[in-house]
């Protein structure tokens, strides 16, 4: 076995040495496909695999959804939703609130369109986390 593996390494380093090009495009496209597969990995984890950072406790983090069924499975709630899932007792030890949206963010008379989230007052304590800006 080991003759073997001697003799395909020694063969392999001959053909390389006769097309040094061929053998750079060869090692360059692996190292990209590598770097591309581990960056988006990377990526896919952090955002999407991990519990959120600096959350407390984020393994007891729920969503909560509503749906009517004929439209999308994950259906915004109403306010009247959230008072009714505030009352279900001790079910949540906490509810938030929250709401993506778009916002007009202006410096230096110029505006830009970014989005953001409306949150209710009772967030951040939820999370167990302080804001960076705001009270």
């Amino acid at each position: 076995m080991i003759h073997g593996l001697r003799h395909d390494l020694s063969y392999s380093l001959r053909r390389m040495a006769r097309s040094p090009g061929f053998a750079a495009l060869a090692v360059m496209m692996l190292a990209f496909g590598i770097g591309g597969t581990t960056t988006i990995f990377t990526l896919i984890n952090t955002l999407f695999l991990r519990p959120p950072a600096h959350v407390r406790e984020p393994d007891r983090l729920v969503a909560v959804y509503t749906s009517d069924f004929s439209g999308p499975a994950f259906g915004t709630s109403s306010y009247p939703d959230y008072v009714d899932f505030g009352r279900a007792g001790n079910l949540l030890s906490g509810l938030a609130a929250y709401t993506p949206r778009p916002f007009s963010l202006s410096t230096d008379g110029s505006g830009i369109r970014t989005f953001g989230e409306t949150v209710s007052d009772n967030y951040f304590s939820v999370l167990g986390v302080k804001p960076a800006l705001g009270r």
